[in-house]
């Protein structure tokens, strides 16, 4: 379920992030991979010793509350500790996340986490404790970036090899959303709208690091932007989850100087202006959602 609200937070910071299963990692698929977000206590010892290389080479990881501290025969396992610099202790299941509309919004916080004074410089935010609890023991040349109620280390950064790992005692991505379904929210609306933009900036810190692709960035706090490239055409896929007429509503697009004309697939009108560092900045009327393709200069069609 993290790993599925964490998702939502890259989206919303302009990312169309892809899920990889262990197999893809033992096949060597993180090859073509910037940076790793990591869910989940179990992992398998082949999968983990491909992510330690893998940072090695000059990965950036992302590591929620207890990642890869069991194999996959739920014994302990110590194989990424020296590359988050840090070594869980206590580390134990309190809770379900459970359903955003129910479960979800009644989840007690089981500590706060804020900015430590290592963190100076980074955009750590600070946030709850949820579903999962643990504290963390900082190795020797690990940054210390986050602390509990009593001081105590509960998110690390390590350098390791070429590579960068951030590790925390939470889980951002619940945490994301379950600040969003809090009141004032309607959970017959579906549409959780009240992110906060700090917390998603630090889920989506360790993809700027790794200076991982972005789609781009849309003025509507909770948009979806996907990205499908051909040879002289690009069909992106827009998403505004505030599910209201906007007019005109307006994103830039990343790595889009080639493209001159755009249609969208509802018909409406679209604007493509030039940007800076070879973006390009869309607008048209949209309701919630639209599909727009950019044609080169050279590309066929109507």
């Amino acid at each position: 379920m993290n790993g599925s609200f964490t998702h939502w937070a890259l989206a919303h910071a302009g990312y169309d992030a892809d899920y990889l299963a262990e197999e893809d990692v033992e096949a060597g698929e993180l090859s073509r991979y910037k940076v790793l977000y990591l869910d989940g206590p179990q992992l398998r010892r082949t999968a983990a010793e491909a992510i330690r290389d893998w940072v090695d080479r000059g990965g950036v990881l992302f590591a929620s509350a207890g990642a890869a501290s069991r194999d996959e025969f739920d014994r302990p396992m110590d194989l990424l500790e020296k590359t988050f610099g840090a070594i869980s202790r206590g580390f134990a299941v309190k809770a379900k996340a459970g359903r955003p509309k129910f479960e979800l919004r009644g989840l007690k916080p089981l500590d706060h986490l804020d900015a430590a004074a290592g963190a100076a410089g980074t955009p750590v935010a600070a946030l709850d404790q949820l579903c999962y609890q643990e504290r963390l023991e900082a190795m020797p040349g690990a940054r210390v970036i986050l602390t509990d109620r009593e001081g105590r280390p509960a998110g690390t950064m390590n350098k390791a090899g070429r590579g960068t790992a951030i590790r925390v005692a939470t889980l951002p991505g619940i945490s994301y959303t379950h600040e969003a379904v809090q009141p004032p929210y309607d959970p017959d609306s579906y549409s959780p709208q009240n992110f906060r933009a700090a917390l998603r900036d630090f889920v989506a810190w360790p993809a700027g690091l790794a200076s991982a692709s972005r789609v781009g960035k849309a003025q509507s706090p909770v948009a979806e932007l996907v990205r499908y490239d051909g040879p002289d055409r690009a069909v992106v896929f827009v998403i505004d989850h505030a599910a209201q007429p906007v007019e005109p509503f307006t994103f830039e697009l990343d790595d889009a100087a080639g493209f001159t004309r755009a249609i969208s697939a509802s018909g409406n009108p679209v604007e493509i202006k030039g940007a800076v560092n070879g973006s390009r900045s869309i607008a048209l009327k949209l309701h919630a959602a639209d599909a727009v393709v950019l044609l080169k200069a050279a590309a066929a069609g109507p």
